[in-house]
């Protein structure tokens, strides 16, 4: 899938345009991915049949006379207040009836960005992509694009629906995705491959330090944008922020600069455009709160293997990022590869050197 940045606006104004298409019964749709993940178009019947169900949800909500796209939109809205809806405006699967104004389009919460407008090419080669391999299926587009389909197309009338990627089958992708970070991971190990940055600790293995953040990840947001942690809800870069705070808290991390950590998070873990950009990490950074608890934290109690000790430090409850990165390093401290350091440090203090 590939996002047209060049003439086409990409502020609050109007939301941003997203390209793909994949070809099921003779013509070309939208299918749901990890960044949209729900996709309110219009389909034929033989298209409806096709779409593998154990992958995808689709909701018919009725034909294209009796819907009107601003009610499908809150139909798609209201299947998970997490999760993104695209529509579909131009190709042969483009919403026919009315749109309304991108105003109303954002009316909650006044954000207009979170509905991209998807351009489904009329002529898609390919298949229907492989949710396992990470929805990549090629597109060749033609300069001839039409938005309302001519006489020849209405052999079966089209239906106004709701497509929804399956949870499950977002999990398993992470999954496969992360048992290819493990292979990896040891691969890299056994070979002495990709030296590590100089960031960590020379006893660090940074893939298979990227495993566990992975492993972490996905146990805090699952298929989610943004994440609980102590009650609170957290975005995907207040979640890279705070990793670097408990990281640098647990010794591991010895150049505590932000800039290389962020680098190391695109580079060598989450590999994709998600991956928040330096300044976005900068300016959290900067925040208020994240900066006085950034000078504060190395004072406070930390011991990820075991409960926040409020009780012996009862002021520890004016500091909710504390509780934030104490459930983080929780986590890392089950994970597989924490396990083995542990291990590692217990045989080290045997030696008599």
């Amino acid at each position: 899938m590939k996002v047209l940045s060049k003439g086409l606006a990409r502020s609050r104004s109007k939301p941003r345009a997203i390209c793909g298409g994949t070809l099921l019964a003779g013509k070309s749709l939208f299918l749901p991915n990890e960044r949209v993940p729900i996709v309110v178009q219009r389909l034929t019947r033989s298209q409806i049949d096709a779409i593998p169900k154990d992958l995808f949800s689709v909701k018919v909500l009725g034909g294209e006379g009796c819907v009107s796209a601003s009610g499908a939109i809150e139909v798609a809205r209201s299947l998970s207040m997490e999760r993104r809806v695209g529509v579909v405006v131009k190709g042969e699967s483009a919403l026919t009836c009315p749109l309304p104004g991108w105003g109303r389009l954002g009316a909650r919460g006044g954000k207009t960005a979170d509905i991209p407008i998807i351009v489904n090419p009329v002529t898609v080669e390919g298949i229907a992509p492989n949710p396992l391999h990470g929805f990549r299926h090629k597109i060749k587009t033609k300069s001839k694009k039409r938005d309302v389909p001519d006489e020849k197309d209405k052999t079966e009338e089209g239906i106004v629906t709701v497509t929804e990627l399956l949870k499950q089958a977002v999990n398993t992708m992470n999954g496969l995705r992360q048992d290819y970070r493990k292979k990896d991971a040891e691969k890299g190990m056994d070979n002495g491959n990709d030296p590590p940055d100089g960031i960590f600790s020379s006893i660090i293995n940074e893939k298979q330090l990227g495993v566990s953040i992975i492993d972490v990840h996905n146990k805090f947001f699952g298929s989610n944008n943004s994440c609980m942690l102590n009650g609170k809800q957290y975005k995907f870069v207040e979640f890279c922020l705070l990793l670097l705070y408990v990281f640098a808290r647990m010794g591991i991390l010895v150049n505590k600069s932000r800039k290389p950590f962020c680098e190391f998070l695109q580079s060598k873990v989450y590999m994709t455009k998600k991956t928040p950009p330096v300044r976005t990490f900068n300016n959290y950074a900067k925040k208020m709160g994240y900066q006085k608890f950034e000078e504060t934290f190395p004072l406070l109690p930390f011991d990820p293997s075991k409960p926040p000790p409020v009780g012996d430090y009862p002021s520890l409850k004016q500091y909710p990022l504390y509780f934030a990165c104490h459930q983080i390093g929780m986590a890392f401290h089950d994970t597989e590869y924490f396990t083995k350091l542990r291990d590692q440090r217990e045989r080290l203090n045997k030696f008599i050197l």
